[in-house]
């Protein structure tokens, strides 16, 4: 991240324009940056993720042999979760080894 501290002006044909100049923040604590390795996080943020997506699965077919339509709200929390898993479990671009 970059902060922008002091500003000073600029002439040019038209008058004055104020620059800023832009230096980079010094970096985050070792307690900020903790959950970045922290595998647990993860493992419980992917099986919560997983137990809505059985739940949503396990109550549309329970709807469907009842005989009532699934809700429109279970099918969007059931794909939110899918999705949401499949972009926590997937390798980032940026870290391939």
């Amino acid at each position: 991240m970059m902060s922008v501290s002091n500003s000073y002006p600029m002439t040019t044909k038209g008058g004055t324009m104020n620059t800023q100049i832009i230096k980079p923040r010094p970096a985050q604590p070792a307690e900020q940056r903790a959950l970045e390795g922290d595998v647990w996080i993860y493992r419980l943020v992917v099986a919560v993720l997983g137990v809505a997506v059985i739940a949503s699965v396990i109550g549309a077919i329970m709807l469907a042999l009842a005989g009532q339509s699934t809700p429109e709200v279970l099918v969007a929390l059931g794909s939110a979760a899918v999705g949401a898993m499949a972009g926590l479990l997937a390798p980032s671009p940026l870290h391939r080894r």
